[in-house]
Parts: structure tokens; sequence; C-alpha cells
């Protein structure tokens, strides 16, 4: 397959989920992962960004979310760093949409991972959150992602864990959005591949989405406890995160 035949059959399948996700939005008015407020969507999200704050070097001037969405956890991010120049894009026009209008102090744009040229300078940061599980080719998307920034942090959905596993088949919500997990193995093989160096990996969160909200409250009171336990975390975490650099 030649490059214009390999860029038109990802552009075909972004695409494609793109337009799931159009869906969302039209309906939720932004992303059920941000819209929806419930208890375990909230801490569960707030976990995420907890982490990611963490593993943003000092020095940071420049980030950039790479499937930001409806931009709700980019500009949460914001909040917490104001001193960084933020932006983000997303194949979603119809989320780009809602971000643009939501928080017009970053740079929000609608782009394809696979289809966009790299930036002439690099980013300090570039984050990819819960963007691989949707792709068509997550080692291409890897080494793409690292000609955009130095430091490169990855959240997943933790495929070591089988419970995870077994929702990803039962779910309608995350069949219809195509939704699967890898194992950090696997994740980790990639980021080899692609030349990105591993410094950090970690293992977080144990409340999922869309989940009853007394045993929410029940898994967030133990969560702290629950993430220091090598083997429990690695096994049933919710979501894995790493960091990389060029």
């Amino acid at each position: 397959m030649n490059n214009k035949s390999m860029h038109d059959s990802f552009h075909k399948k972004t695409t494609l989920i793109a337009t799931v996700f159009d869906g969302d939005v039209r309906k939720f008015n932004g992303y059920q992962y941000t819209q929806k407020k419930t208890y375990s969507m909230e801490v569960a999200n707030s976990r995420l960004t907890s982490e990611i704050a963490l593993n943003i070097p000092e020095n940071t001037q420049t980030v950039v979310d790479m499937g930001c969405g409806d931009g709700a956890y980019t500009h949460e991010l914001s909040v917490r760093f104001p001193r960084i120049q933020f932006s983000g894009f997303d194949p979603s026009v119809e989320a780009i949409k809602i971000a643009k209008k939501a928080y017009p102090h970053i740079q929000f744009y609608e782009g394809d991972l696979f289809l966009l040229p790299p930036p002439k300078k690099k980013y300090d940061v570039a984050i990819l959150r819960g963007v691989i599980h949707h792709v068509n080719d997550p080692l291409l998307a890897l080494k793409k992602a690292r000609l955009w920034a130095h430091t490169i942090i990855i959240v997943e959905p933790n495929g070591n864990n089988i419970i995870l596993k077994c929702i990803e088949k039962m779910s309608p919500y995350h069949r219809l959005h195509k939704e699967r997990s890898y194992s950090s193995a696997l994740l980790k093989q990639w980021c080899k591949q692609a030349n990105i160096r591993l410094v950090k990996e970690n293992y977080v969160g144990f409340v999922p989405f869309f989940f009853p909200n007394f045993l929410s409250r029940i898994l967030f009171f133990i969560q702290p406890y629950l993430e220091r336990v090598a083997v429990i975390s690695y096994f049933f975490s919710a979501q894995i995160v790493l960091v990389g650099e060029d």
C-alpha cells in the first residue's frame, strides 16, 4: 500500500469513529465522559487529570492535547497551569466547535493525528488521554506523536484488568465507540518501537465510569490504599499512565 492509500485508509477509519463522537456531542452537548455529571465519572476523571498534572515538567511552556475531544480535560489542566500555553486538536468536528466556544483561551482545531504534519518546533508536552485504544494503528500513532513533543503522557484503559476486558465486550457504549484496552506490556512494546523512552509507569484509579454512586464512594475511599499495592493496581486499576521522552 502506498503512502496516499495508507493515509486515505486511516482517514476513512478515523472519520467513522469521529462520526460516532459527533453524535454524542449533538446529544449531550459534549462527550458523555465530560457532560454526564455522575459521581463515578467526576472522581474517575479527576484522578486522571491529577495524575497527568503530576507528570507535566516544571519548566513546561507549551502543551498539545492530542484527541482533546470537547476540550473539558484540556481546560482543567489550563486552570492548574495558567502560565502554560495549551492547544488541542481532535477529528470530531462537533467536539471542536464545543471546545472553541466553551474555552476561547485555548487554541483548538480540527485535526487527525495520522494526517496532520508535525510542528516545526516541538511542544514541550503532548498528552494522549484515551486516544490509543480508538485508533486502528497504535504503533503508527505513537510514532507520529513522538514528532510533536519532547515529553509524551499516555493514559489508557488498563488492559491487564480482566474485569475491564469483560466490560468492553458487554457494554453497549464500549462496543459502539470501538473501545478496546491493551496490556501494559503491549503498550510499552509499541513505545519502544516508536523510539519513545519511557521514564515512568503507573497504574491509577479504581472507580469505573458509569458506576453506581454507592459502590463508587466505597471504591473512592479505599482507592489510595489499593494504588499502593503493586499487584492489585497492576491487575485491577482502571488506567495505565506511561510517560515517555524523545
